[in-house]
């Protein structure tokens, strides 16, 4: 167990301690904290002299975890005839999809703009 882990469920505890909605949590403290090591691993490599390594992988992990994460989820849960599922369950979870398109739409235009050179 590393440091991060510990983090992320003493974070998950806290919440359940204040009564902090689990969706709350998982948009801001929890997913900050499930990142971190993924940042230190980041500026490591940038502090190498790879840099573009660096900003790649910031990207390309998260991509990653998401697309895999959800991709299996949802295409057991569509297997599963009796399964019903909604990606918008609740106001959280709607600022939750927004804010990964904006997000998503902005690092496009900028590393549009900029031709991948920073």
């Amino acid at each position: 167990m590393t440091l991060c882990d510990i983090m992320v469920d003493l974070l998950g505890l806290t919440g359940k301690v204040l009564n902090i909605p689990s969706a709350l949590l998982g948009m801001t403290l929890l997913s900050w904290s499930n990142s971190s090591g993924d940042m230190w691993a980041d500026l490591a490599i940038a502090k190498l002299g790879m840099g573009t390594t660096a900003l790649t992988a910031c990207y390309a992990g998260p991509l990653f975890n998401i697309l895999m994460g959800l991709g299996i989820a949802l295409c057991l849960t569509t297997f599963n005839e009796s399964a019903e599922f909604s990606l918008i369950e609740s106001p959280a979870s709607l600022i939750a999809n927004v804010w990964i398109m904006i997000s998503l739409i902005v690092a496009i235009a900028v590393i549009t703009k900029t031709k991948g050179v920073f």
